[in-house]
């Protein structure tokens, strides 16, 4: 990747990713408009200079896309990176792009304690329902016979959730 711009694109000369590995569902699509409602466009889309393709970013456009035809969303432009790159390394970038975000953990303690923190929020709004939530509490097999570490994680203070109420150790 030689060149790299940041720029204002009109939404109708950008083009989704045919050949995107990622599959949005409507849930994660609600969830990214959510999260452009609140906070609005804090990261560009990636694109391919010579073909306008969206590299990273397919689920935002498409959010944008459907907050426009609701006539929540006024811009008909989006704030790009636009790189010059061929097109094997583009979609080596967009597959990587979105598995180096899969092999990153939740630090579940730390989630949790911020989740109990957005007291009077709807959670399940930015992604986080009560099946979610409960995963946090779930102990892995084999965590019951861990020793030291296992009794100090027994021991962790308890948190409830501001969404559902139950109360949980991280």
């Amino acid at each position: 990747m030689s060149e790299m711009a940041i720029v204002k694109v009109k939404l109708s000369d950008l083009h989704p990713d045919p050949a995107n590995t990622r599959v949005h569902s409507q849930r994660n699509i609600e969830v990214i408009k959510s999260s452009l409602l609140e906070h609005s466009q804090y990261l560009p889309l990636v694109v391919q200079k010579s073909t306008m393709k969206i590299l990273v970013g397919n689920g935002r456009f498409e959010a944008i896309r459907q907050l426009r035809e609701e006539a929540r969303w006024e811009s008909d432009e989006v704030i790009c990176n636009v790189v010059e790159i061929d097109d094997v390394k583009a979609a080596m970038l967009a597959i990587t792009d979105n598995r180096s975000a899969e092999l990153a953990d939740w630090d579940k303690e730390a989630l949790a304690k911020a989740l109990s923190s957005f007291d009077g929020f709807d959670l399940e709004q930015y992604g986080w329902n009560d099946e979610d939530i409960a995963k946090l509490t779930e102990t892995p097999s084999g965590d019951d016979n861990e020793g030291e570490k296992g009794d100090k994680k027994r021991q962790k203070k308890s948190v409830r959730c501001p969404s559902c109420g139950k109360e949980f150790v991280p």
